[in-house]
């Protein structure tokens, strides 16, 4: 049943926004009694939590089905799995990375696949520095990654450039 709700829940994030994440909404989704919802998360904000995390277990789903080992062919479908994810649950990555309930936060335990894709991140990272024997801060080249594929999802979800099913980054 917690799965159903998650994915009730994904569905009407993406369908409705942030502002469908209230319980009573869930409940006429879902079908869902209140007070199962409340078993299964507590409260609203764990709700939340749950939903976030249940999105960065897809996204890591995601880039674990990259191909290339190493080096800049890992980086580049690593970059369109990312921003595959990203433009296609456009509200999920919002809730994922731009924190937009007020007061939430990733919690600190229980992260396991967000730590999963900064791990994937960083050691595909790692891994290209070594191929191409560059001297950069593996930490700081994952960020400017991340941040990169983030923008360009961001762009195309705003409509502002084209879709494209590969793109170079290099």
């Amino acid at each position: 049943m917690k799965d159903h709700l998650l994915a009730t829940i994904v569905d009407l994030l993406e369908s409705e926004g942030i502002d469908s994440l209230a319980i009573r909404r869930v409940t006429e989704a879902s079908g869902v009694s209140a007070p199962s919802i409340y078993e299964f998360f507590g409260s609203k904000d764990g709700m939340v939590e749950a939903v976030c995390l249940e999105g960065f277990r897809q996204l890591a789903m995601s880039l674990n089905e990259v191909k290339a080992r190493d080096g800049r062919g890992r980086l580049e479908e690593m970059a369109v799995a990312y921003r595959r994810f990203l433009v296609g649950n456009p509200e999920l990555g919002k809730l994922m990375l731009a924190r937009p309930v007020s007061g939430f936060e990733t919690p600190a335990s229980g992260r396991g696949d967000a730590d999963a894709v900064r791990e994937a991140v960083l050691g595909s990272i790692r891994g290209w520095i070594a191929v191409e024997d560059l001297s950069l801060d593996a930490v700081d080249a994952a960020h400017a990654f991340v941040a990169l594929v983030q923008g360009l999802a961001a762009a195309e979800i705003a409509s502002r450039c084209r879709s494209r099913p590969h793109v170079h980054l290099w």
